[in-house]
């Protein structure tokens, strides 16, 4: 009577059309429902965020503590949950910048350095601290493909106006200049 799948991480999904049999993604904090569409969906344990991005057809979510809380989306629209809050919010996106992973490419417009960082982390399995808030606050714009080496990729947020990039003891240490 349904397809159902549970995440933890981040998976893009294309599912082919059944009205009769819906296709459902639960996370740890939301319920998607779609017949028959594409969408990314990153829900990463201790996140305080989960997002859902739709690049074509309609889901429809709902927070599992409100169920009947239901919230349509349109195509290049992304909806965010904030896990503490329970604040749900919609807004306009480029699809493409949140599935660009699928293409093993990083894209970021206008990001805080620490969103960088954690998926930076997550992909090369790497530490890294932040001295100040000054650095994790710096915003960047940055097509990084993911198959550069590490060494590279932290490189690059070196020469970043005001970065600096230390490897000391098996972690990346990054403060302001």
């Amino acid at each position: 009577k349904e397809r159902r799948v549970r995440l933890i991480g981040e998976a893009f999904f294309k599912v082919a059309k059944n009205s009769k049999c819906p296709f459902i993604v639960e996370t740890q904090n939301t319920f998607i429902s779609v017949t028959g569409t594409s969408f990314d969906v990153k829900s990463y344990q201790g996140d305080s965020n989960e997002f859902t991005t739709l690049v074509e057809g309609s889901v429809k979510i709902a927070p599992k503590y409100r169920p009947n809380d239901n919230v349509d989306l349109l195509p290049n629209e992304q909806y965010s949950l904030n896990i503490s809050s329970g604040k749900q919010l919609v807004r306009e996106v480029d699809a493409d910048i949140y599935t660009a992973w699928m293409n093993k490419m990083f894209v970021y417009k206008n990001v805080p350095l620490s969103v960088v960082m954690k998926d930076i982390s997550r992909w090369y399995s790497i530490k890294y601290r932040f001295i100040d808030a000054r650095a994790a606050s710096k915003r960047i714009s940055a097509n990084i493909e993911k198959g550069r080496q590490i060494d590279n990729i932290m490189n690059i947020i070196d020469i970043l106006d005001n970065i600096n990039v230390e490897f000391v003891n098996d972690e990346y240490i990054i403060e302001s200049k």
